[in-house]
């Protein structure tokens, strides 16, 4: 059975905040996911580490505790800029590419989602048995859950909150596409404290460290492109040459 709680009554000061708990079966990676992003494309992983992916997976899912949300600004408290987007009277610097790829989006959603605090327990205790690769395929799996659960909240906003148009573009980190990681403070201000479980470090780096934030354009004129790695520059994303262009 799937476990969406809708606790929208747990934060009533603010209008159009979603809250989401998602089960671990939903947003768990399958075998073949994991095998391609450990690099194997056109042939089989040996036997052990098939056996190794298979006990990780097991083991990681007791160790989900998959949260998220989002925020839906009206398109009277959004305004785009050349290099930067304006929500409810706070600038966000995405730079200029993430504002071009907005295009003529009518306004955006704030939106958080973790895997939880286990999956980084979980992959320290893999290290700490001296098991490398184990905690390596821990690591993807927390990535993929986290990324599986954005996936299954945006599909719930358009089917909640966007129809009958449904139109939005790619979501966008602080991060990723020179927008700067620091803006990740002014990100979370919109959002209450500690939603989802998520704070920040002296680095702007969230905690639970398998998290992720960011923004989503909506309305007509939105529109969803191909996710490029030429158009990134992050260059340790462990995606980046598993990743087929677009």
């Amino acid at each position: 059975m799937k476990r969406w709680n809708f606790l929208t009554e747990s934060v009533p000061e603010m209008q159009n905040l979603r809250y989401f708990e998602i089960a671990a079966e939903d947003v768990l990676p399958d075998i073949t996911t994991i095998i391609r992003i450990l690099g194997y494309r056109n042939e089989q992983p040996p036997e052990y580490i098939l056996e190794e992916i298979s006990n990780i997976l097991t083991r990681a899912s007791g160790s989900l505790n998959v949260k998220g949300g989002y925020l839906l600004l009206n398109p009277d408290e959004y305004l785009k800029k050349q290099e930067s987007i304006i929500c409810r009277g706070k600038e966000l610097n995405t730079g200029r590419l993430i504002s071009a790829r907005l295009g003529k989006a009518e306004s955006v959603v704030i939106f958080s989602v973790t895997s939880g605090n286990e999956i980084s327990e979980l992959i320290n205790k893999l290290n700490a048995e001296n098991d490398p690769l184990g905690a390596y395929i821990a690591d993807i799996i927390g990535s993929e859950s986290c990324e599986n659960g954005a996936e299954k909240i945006e599909s719930r906003l358009i089917r909640d909150e966007l129809n009958p148009s449904g139109a939005v573009t790619n979501r966008y980190s602080p991060g990723y596409c020179g927008w700067n990681l620091e803006d990740q403070k002014n990100l979370f201000s919109l959002l209450p404290d500690k939603f989802c479980g998520i704070t920040l470090n002296a680095s702007y780096l969230m905690i639970p460290v398998k998290s992720v934030s960011g923004i989503i354009g909506y309305g007509e004129g939105a529109k969803r492109l191909g996710y490029s790695c030429s158009i990134c520059d992050r260059e340790d994303c462990i995606y980046r040459n598993n990743l087929v262009e677009e």
